[in-house]
């Protein structure tokens, strides 16, 4: 009898403690689910004051876009202060050859200032090429009108009624890149040219390749651009 009696005790106890820790537990599952749900809630709301609303609506088309943009300069950017000749550069692109040779008024062989600037030119230069390919894709309206009638889930990942957007997105980017790049390209010809008078600079502003007939006042006027 008294066996039994401890027995049915110990046997309460456990199950009291049991009770005790799961109840326990169980609290500690729901302040951690509060907190996992306060952490995502702050995460997000970061997301949304850094990235801009564009790329939230459509991430997968302008992952795609922006991914193809970088990896047209980069090639290029890699290349700052490392190359070491007009062909080095003409054959780092992604695609082995650059759009247009490298012209012969680049002296990469001798400037170390020029192996910097250089090929942040064609960087940029690139990627406004590359952002120039995207132009027709707004314009083709009656092909996304087929695309969408046919797959309507596709609007839910290209921007389809909000193109107008992305034609001026990738005005603005070419007119930046243009400007970024004309800018470097100005100011790396324009010191050696009339500061050192150096003459394969200047044939960059002669008037016809080749004609070796001083540089263009025209040109040097867009300096304050």
């Amino acid at each position: 009898g008294l066996e039994s009696k401890s027995k049915r005790r110990e046997e309460m106890r456990q199950k009291l403690i049991m009770a005790n820790s799961s109840f326990v537990s169980a609290i500690d599952i729901k302040k951690k689910a509060k907190r996992q749900s306060r952490v995502k809630v702050v995460f997000w709301n970061t997301v949304g004051r850094l990235v801009p609303n564009f790329f939230l609506m459509y991430p997968l088309f302008y992952s795609a876009f922006f991914f193809g943009m970088i990896v047209a300069g980069l090639p290029f950017f890699l290349k700052v202060g490392a190359v070491k000749s007009n062909l080095e550069l003409q054959n780092s692109a992604l695609l082995g050859s650059t759009f247009l040779p490298v012209p012969g008024y680049y002296n990469l062989d001798e400037r170390d200032d020029q192996r910097t600037q250089i090929p942040l030119v064609y960087g940029f230069m690139h990627m406004a090429l590359y952002v120039f390919c995207w132009l027709p894709v707004p314009f083709y309206r009656g092909f996304w009108r087929f695309v969408s009638l046919t797959f309507p889930r596709s609007r839910h990942y290209m921007p389809i009624d909000d193109f107008i957007f992305f034609h001026k997105l990738l005005a603005v980017l070419i007119f930046t890149f243009l400007l970024i790049g004309g800018s470097i390209w100005l100011q790396t010809l324009r010191i050696p040219c009339l500061e050192e008078r150096d003459a394969r600079s200047c044939f960059a502003f002669d008037p016809l390749p080749g004609a070796n007939q001083g540089p263009n006042p025209a040109i040097f006027a867009m300096n304050p651009l």
